[in-house]
């Protein structure tokens, strides 16, 4: 009889002992999925005012281009 009470509280020391490093385990593992998150939120958002920035760059770089182009109309143009 006794020795199925020592036997079970092995084992529930065991349990809880596991069951604690879990989790600490689990938390660990959400606060680094959370923080890779925002530093990959980051690079996104850095990209995306990067390409913007390129963008208005090359349109108006476009614009000069087309402005500088000779304007002729002759009559037989159709409008």
């Amino acid at each position: 009889m006794f020795g199925e009470t020592w036997e079970k509280l092995e084992v529930s020391e065991k349990f809880w002992i596991i069951f604690f490093f879990y989790i600490v385990a689990s938390v660990g593992w959400i606060m680094y999925c959370w923080i890779s998150h925002h530093i990959e939120q980051e690079i996104v958002e850095n990209k995306i005012q990067q390409n913007g920035a390129a963008r208005s760059i090359e349109l108006r770089r476009l614009l000069e281009a087309y402005n500088r182009l000779p304007i002729t109309t002759s009559p037989d143009d159709p409008v």
